[in-house]
């Protein structure tokens, strides 16, 4: 195949998302059980696999990986070459970071041999767009530059807005605004049509509060995206409108294509705009004082929620994983081009050795300093994903506070159906007293039924609360309530976990110490943490089968003045004291591999003593029970 025809094929199939739509699946796959020739298997593999790319790009795995293994075979590079930057991009949208960056860099290599100008800047874009969903925007513009750089000086420059605009929404995430919206006019000019450009103007006018420029291009937006059936479009666009009209308080209109864009996602693999919608829908619902409304909405962002985080965490570790190994690679890279150099000026003798001998080391030692700051980002980034993922675990514990109310308005619901078939009875008899004592019976029962309701939002609304970022600020916290609500949620979860567990629980709040300062997101992060393990030491007690032993954990707060004391007071295995002077250190845990991170206490110490001026303390007795004490200031 000649490099005008695979150049030609490569247009079309990474410029033009519509290619499989002219062409039946069935015809296609149908002609590659039947065409023998090798090449034009490749381009029959690459047809099916653009036709299910965006849609099912599980499916379209095996398409572009038969494609790779007989262009391969057949060393036909520049195929071989495609097929990689496909499976970079797929695995990408699959959120396998590590494989999608490997097959990116591999094609990047091979594109480079080749002399591929194309094939080098659309790689390049697709590593650049990599490393800007990984939010390193510095090496998404370095990517991003190259390409446009080759294709300045390339012969057609049909397609520079395609670069234009990706440059243009890596500063729109910087919040550049701009430098966005020059490169994003740029591109406008170029093709007034084209649907993600046009996208592009309408999120940075909306940045700027040019809500006129904003609604005028989301319009032209949604006609370019409709006209063209690009849903994925459509979704981010009727999620801009949204946000657009909240932001201005127009909550039907946002209400409106908020529900659109969620219509539009039920086709999509799409969790983190799922989300978003939700709770904007949730929101809304709830300033409307629709409280069914809300709630669905409510629990379905819970629901997502969870999905999401736990999703990350894996993608988090893989991420990890895949760093350091680059890194020792880097590092690797570096000692065998200093044991070369070293070799090299050895022969100029002693004067110039002695001046390239301390050339490398000080470049070794840049290396090596630079590998351990990245090192710092990597813990960070782990504790991080840590703090989302411990969320997850009070999910059991939520869902059985929820169940309670909602048990109650469902069975008094029934007792008030029941209740009007009575006074409906009444009523034909012409008993007038029975009816009116049937209409206080129902009249109670539907104030019993909103009780009930308030108590399961509030719930969703706190855990709701609780589950956001930590603003960082501090702010009048109820400790008692936040305490008891916590005690009862991992309770819980642990019994949703294990059904023939029981423990007694114990609690002693001092009510003078009120509201106190505080940052009401991590002080829950803590006690969660504590308790998890509180609730682990008595339940691996309770599997020794001691005779006359009663699982038991106590919480209990206490006004010193200037102070307030938390103690969480368990019965359970205790901690050895040969490991006592290690338990808040990172990384560091008494617990089976694989149950447990050895972060929690760490994240623990540093939120009382760094993030509020407090002191965490322990005390315990192997195998009789350990007492956390929590000190933090007014």
């Amino acid at each position: 195949m000649t490099k005008k025809v695979i150049v030609g094929m490569w247009f079309l199939l990474t410029l033009s998302p519509v290619f499989g739509a002219v062409t039946k699946v069935d015809s296609l796959k149908l002609l590659l059980i039947t065409e023998k020739d090798v090449s034009k298997r490749v381009v029959i593999l690459f047809s099916i696999f653009d036709y299910y790319r965006y849609t099912h790009p599980d499916s379209s795995l095996t398409y572009i990986q038969q494609a790779l293994e007989i262009a391969e075979k057949e060393e036909d590079w520049h195929n071989t070459a495609l097929a990689r930057l496909f499976l970079c991009e797929t695995f990408s949208m699959l959120g396998n970071d590590p494989l999608a960056l490997n097959y990116g860099f591999k094609a990047l290599e091979l594109f480079e041999e080749l002399n591929d100008t194309m094939g080098i800047c659309n790689t390049s874009t697709s590593i650049g767009n990599f490393y800007s969903g990984q939010r390193d925007f510095e090496k998404s513009l370095y990517y991003y530059y190259k390409a446009l750089n080759l294709m300045n000086h390339y012969s057609d420059q049909s397609q520079m807005h395609y670069f234009w605009g990706g440059i243009s929404g890596i500063y729109l995430q910087k919040n550049e605004l701009d430098s966005a919206l020059y490169y994003a006019i740029k591109a406008y000019k170029r093709d007034p049509d084209w649907t993600y450009g046009l996208r592009l103007m309408a999120s940075i006018y909306t940045k700027t509060g040019n809500t006129i420029k904003a609604y005028e291009f989301y319009r032209k937006a949604t006609i370019s995206a409709e006209k063209n059936n690009l849903n994925s479009d459509l979704i981010e666009i009727y999620t801009g409108i949204a946000r657009l009209n909240r932001n201005e308080n127009n909550n039907d209109s946002a209400l409106f294509y908020a529900s659109k864009a969620l219509a539009e996602i039920k086709e999509h693999s799409y969790p983190a705009g799922i989300l978003e919608l939700t709770q904007m829908l949730g929101d809304i619902y709830e300033k409307k004082n629709e409280k069914d409304s809300a709630l669905k909405y409510m629990k379905m962002s819970l629901e997502i929620k969870d999905e999401l985080y736990n999703s990350e965490k894996i993608r988090a570790f893989q991420n990890i994983s895949f760093n350091e190994e680059l890194k020792l690679k880097e590092l690797e890279a570096a000692r065998v081009e200093s044991r070369n150099l070293l070799m090299l000026y050895l022969l100029l003798g002693g004067m110039v050795v002695a001046i390239v001998i301390a050339i490398i080391l000080l470049r070794i030692n840049r290396k090596i300093e630079k590998a351990n700051r990245e090192l710092e980002i990597t813990q960070t980034q782990l504790i991080q994903s840590e703090k989302m993922a411990s969320l997850g675990e009070l999910t059991a514990g939520i869902a059985h506070e929820i169940q309670n109310p909602l048990n109650f308005v469902t069975n008094f619901s029934e007792v008030s159906n029941e209740l009007l078939d009575e006074m409906k009875i009444a009523l034909e008899n012409d008993n007038k007293k029975e009816a009116l004592a049937i209409t206080s019976e129902v009249k109670l029962n539907l104030e019993r039924i909103k009780h009930h309701g308030l108590r399961a939002g509030a719930i969703v609304k706190g855990m709701l609360y609780h589950s956001r970022s930590s603003s960082g600020k501090k702010e009048p916290t109820n400790i008692n309530a936040l305490a008891d609500e916590y005690q009862r949620l991992t309770y819980h979860g642990l019994r949703a976990k294990d059904k023939s567990f029981n423990a007694s629980m114990k609690s002693d709040f001092d009510q003078s110490i009120g509201e106190i300062n505080v940052m009401p997101q991590e002080i829950g992060r803590v006690l969660l943490n504590l308790l998890s393990n509180a609730f682990y030491a008595i339940n691996e007690k309770k599997k020794l089968n001691i005779s006359g032993y009663q699982p038991s954990i106590s919480v209990s707060t206490k006004n010193l003045g200037k102070n307030i004391e938390i103690k969480i007071i368990d019965n359970g295995i205790g901690i050895p004291r040969t490991v006592m002077d290690k338990i808040f250190q990172p990384f560091f845990t008494t617990k089976p591999t694989g149950e447990g991170t050895g972060l929690g206490l760490s994240l623990s110490y540093d939120i009382i003593t760094k993030g509020h001026g407090g002191k965490l303390k322990v005390e315990t007795k192997e195998s009789e029970g350990t007492m956390f004490i929590i000190i933090l200031p007014k």
